[in-house]
């Protein structure tokens, strides 16, 4: 059995270090997991172009031309790497897209998935549209309130999906197969998601006893910037101690910080919850 995670991207807002982060790197975030011979993209950042690198091992012969590709949210930093998949210009491919609805700021009116990627892929901030894609197209319009549904080879990958406070709104996810489990969240403020710090019984249940917690860590302990919706690495770590997972990944950096900073973030968490690491581009991690 397969159940693998490779970290494509791992950085916030923007891909930017100014050479100052070489072990990290700087790509925008992308996680690819592959389960089996099924392959899911949480978020399409810059880091979507690692894909295509030999050592990210993640396609082979045996699996199928198929990307099922998740979406947190769709700021520009989640998204700006879309067009650089390459199965999306490949007519033996299948891209299905996965989101939640968003208000349109100006009409007012929620856009499925299927018209928020029409929007992203069309003129004047890209030169062609989805018209121009080679690949079989799906959408699927996910729900964030304990919404869940199924993936993968005859269905086997169950999806459950949790809101998270960040401006216009996010999605965590949390995948399980064969009694393994892996939750994606970031972009996420967990302050917003406690009473009197105590972190809400609904979050801990979506995150309980999950193999592989990634979680964002913008901030470090001390700078939190109230209403941008991101996270400390002290509070990923208590979420993570409290839930009981088995390994936290940091995630999302903000992209003035420098290797020494993350190496220090993850020290900082690792005095809460031991069992957790930052994560950069190109990490492997199996569960």
């Amino acid at each position: 059995m397969i159940f693998e995670t490779v970290f494509l991207g791992t950085n916030g807002s923007c891909a930017y270090n100014n050479g100052n982060r070489s072990k990290y790197g700087t790509n925008t975030s992308c996680v690819a997991v592959r389960i089996n011979n099924d392959i899911i993209l949480l978020d399409t950042g810059t880091g979507v172009m690692n894909l295509a690198l030999p050592q990210a091992k993640l396609i082979d012969g045996n699996t199928r031309k198929e990307i099922n590709v998740m979406y947190s949210h769709y700021h520009n930093d989640h998204t700006c790497g879309l067009l650089f998949l390459k199965s999306l210009f490949d007519s033996e491919s299948k891209v299905c897209f996965f989101g939640e609805r968003q208000l349109n700021p100006w009409q007012k009116i929620p856009r499925a998935v299927k018209a928020i990627i029409a929007g992203t892929i069309s003129p004047p901030s890209c030169p062609i549209t989805v018209s121009d894609l080679k690949a079989e197209l799906e959408y699927v319009t996910a729900k964030t309130a304990k919404g869940k549904f199924r993936v993968g080879e005859h269905f086997s990958i169950m999806v459950k999906t949790h809101p998270l406070s960040h401006p216009g709104g996010a999605m965590g996810y949390r995948l399980e197969y064969a009694g393994r489990s892996l939750c994606y969240c970031t972009d996420v403020d967990l302050a917003e998601h406690q009473i009197d710090g105590e972190f809400d019984e609904e979050l801990i249940k979506f995150v309980k006893n999950a193999n592989l917690l990634i979680c964002d860590s913008f901030f470090p302990e001390g700078t939190k910037q109230p209403g941008w919706g991101h996270s400390t690495p002290q509070e990923c770590a208590r979420l993570a101690e409290k839930a009981n997972v088995k390994k936290l990944a940091l995630f999302h950096y903000n992209p003035e910080l420098t290797d020494a900073q993350i190496d220090s973030l993850e020290q900082e968490a690792q005095v809460i919850f031991p069992n957790t690491f930052a994560s950069r581009d190109m990490m492997r991690f199996s569960l």
